[in-house]
């Protein structure tokens, strides 16, 4: 009862803005539709790749409407395998006496073995939050509807990029053992884009943001002479 009740308050913080703009809610017959509502409904189905395509195409021909921005990366993250809205209840749920952090939370929000699709998307859905001017992205904005939303979507989107791109090292082989040979395939690069992320999400601040500082200094603390050592040894010693 206390999850579903939470997921509607989230959906409805992020929908706020198309509501006020005269768009057609879930609960309101689709006919005639515009091409705002063609996307929301696409969204509302999960049907990603139509919802992307349609945000993208609304985006391009008024890039200063940033009210569909928070809607777009929503439906990168759905890409991607990650639920915004289930993971925002989960950490909101796990706050209240849970062992759990919300690097955890987001962790077990991830897919075990991403392929390039879903971490593309979920750097697209990073990447689409940035685009909206900083001061309209803030939690303390009062004035744009859409703020305070797209400040909280950019926190974990900042953090789940990171954490999934990790994933893609840490396969397990049939016995249940970490895959000697995907460890192996990290390249220096990959460190360093993996720990690069890590820090932007540590400078949002918050509970995720010290969440996330933890990360790094573990990994800084292993032994090893470069990053990508380190970050290894991190994982073979940090995935269940």
């Amino acid at each position: 009862m206390l999850r579903a009740a939470l997921r509607t308050v989230l959906f409805i913080l992020l929908s706020h803005t198309l509501q006020a703009c005269g768009t057609a809610s879930k609960a309101t017959p689709y006919v005639s539709l515009s091409e705002e509502q063609e996307a929301r409904k696409a969204l509302d189905a999960k049907d990603f790749e139509r919802a992307i395509e349609l945000y993208k195409a609304l985006i391009e021909a008024e890039p200063e409407t940033y009210a569909r921005y928070p809607f777009l990366a929503t439906a990168y993250a759905g890409q991607a395998g990650f639920d915004i809205f289930e993971t925002l209840v989960e950490s909101v749920v796990t706050s209240q006496g849970s062992h759990l952090s919300p690097v955890d939370v987001i962790k077990s929000a991830l897919p075990a073995d991403p392929n390039d699709l879903q971490l593309q998307a979920m750097a697209s859905a990073r990447d689409t939050i940035l685009a909206i001017p900083a001061d309209l992205r803030s939690k303390t904005n009062a004035e744009a509807s859409y703020a305070s939303s797209a400040a909280l979507q950019l926190e974990f989107y900042q953090a789940a990029y990171p954490l999934m791109y990790m994933n893609r090292f840490v396969a397990k082989t049939s016995s249940g053992s970490l895959d000697p040979d995907r460890l192996a395939s990290m390249t220096p690069e990959d460190a360093a884009a993996i720990l690069d992320s890590l820090r932007s999400a540590e400078g949002l601040g918050g509970d995720l943001g010290t969440a996330v500082s933890s990360v790094l200094s573990e990994i800084d603390a292993q032994p090893g002479a470069d990053t990508k050592e380190k970050l290894i040894q991190y994982l073979s010693t940090h995935s269940s």
